[in-house]
């Protein structure tokens, strides 16, 4: 995230009545990016840390009704045109 953006989406739920929980997990991408040099190599720790350590973490632990992610419009252009896909897999 973008400096100042975290307290930035709280604020605004806030707001809206809507209570956020932010989850600092710099720890868990730093040791992904460890030794880690092709960008899209990079791109695949990111996915594979947020989606496998991170936020299914949250799914385990969280009593939340929803779990929420955001994403940029860059992200979607980018998965519509084909420069990014799925690229999960299916082992643990």
């Amino acid at each position: 995230m973008r400096e100042g953006e975290a307290a930035q989406v709280v604020g605004l739920f806030r707001n809206l009545g809507v209570t956020v929980e932010v989850i600092d997990a710099r720890e868990e991408f730093f040791a992904a990016f460890k030794g880690v040099t092709d960008p899209e190599e990079k791109r695949e720790a990111v996915i594979q840390t947020f989606y496998r350590k991170v936020f299914g973490r949250l799914i385990k632990e969280s009593d939340a009704k929803y779990l929420l992610q955001g994403t940029i419009l860059t992200d979607v252009d980018e998965t519509i045109a084909g420069i990014k896909g799925n690229t999960m897999s299916s082992s643990s």
